[in-house]
């Protein structure tokens, strides 16, 4: 009786081991992606007839302007263009769920270098059907 009160002793510490090593390996803590600048708003109505543009970003990283998937380098220059409007149009950033956080930090990054989102360019961030009802609560054009 006590060899097999010891060999299920065994058993069940190793098994109990495996499963926590297991569970601890190639599973990293899920991360949520950094929120936008405060200089940045929420999608919302208040633009009236101004003109806005919107760059997307897909859940696989995929990027797009105005609905035409486009580069980096293209979105760049398109961004330089869209700054050069008179008026300026309003950038709204729409995402997917489960967008890869470095892209979205790039693209943040080129919006706010290109559209000088901190000083003076209206930079927003959201799906504009979510706030069409809500409060505005940006800097830019109120």
């Amino acid at each position: 009786m006590c060899k097999f009160s010891a060999m299920r002793k065994l058993c069940l510490s190793i098994l109990v081991v495996s499963l926590a090593s297991s569970c601890s390996q190639n599973h990293p803590e899920p991360r949520a992606c950094t929120p936008p600048s405060e200089a940045w708003g929420n999608p919302h109505p208040h633009l009236g007839g101004l003109l806005t543009s919107t760059v997307s970003l897909d859940h696989k990283g995929a990027t797009y302007f105005n609905g035409k998937k486009v580069s980096l380098n293209e979105l760049s220059t398109l961004l330089q263009k869209t700054r050069a409007l008179n008026p300026t149009p309003g950038v709204v950033l729409e995402t997917e769920m489960g967008v890869p956080c470095a892209k979205l930090d790039k693209v943040r990054d080129l919006m706010s270098t290109q559209l000088a989102c901190g000083s003076g360019g209206h930079c927003d961030e959201g799906m504009q059907t979510v706030w069409r009802d809500l409060p505005y609560t940006g800097v830019g054009i109120p």
